[in-house]
């Protein structure tokens, strides 16, 4: 699943879903180029296995330039605009995913 963002210095975008039932999903961040950012210096993906989730309930991911203190923060790399991808393997349906786009202050 691909998606695209566009977002002001005090914006980030929430992202929540319900994870699938797989042994792996991830969401990562590219560039306009379909670059990533460094993942060496910055957290430009998770992956379930470090992601904050309850039981039953969505995970929320918070994409954003800055780190708004969110779990699952995902960082643009100082970029306003860029792709998002979910990836997700063993599961043929697709997760219904909710985006809104807040005021950094509400991110966390």
């Amino acid at each position: 699943m691909i998606g695209t963002f566009r977002l002001a210095p005090n914006e980030a975008l929430a992202l929540e879903f319900v994870p699938p039932a797989t042994c792996y999903w991830s969401v990562t961040l590219k560039n306009i180029r379909h670059g990533c950012t460094n993942p060496r210096r910055r957290t430009s993906s998770i992956i379930n296995a470090d992601a904050t989730t309850t039981d039953d309930g969505p995970a929320r991911v918070v994409v954003a330039a800055p780190n708004p203190g969110a779990p699952n923060w995902t960082d643009t790399g100082g970029r306003h605009r860029g792709f998002i991808t979910l990836r997700w393997i063993d599961d043929p349906e697709p997760p219904t995913v909710a985006s809104q786009i807040v005021s950094f202050e509400l991110a966390r």
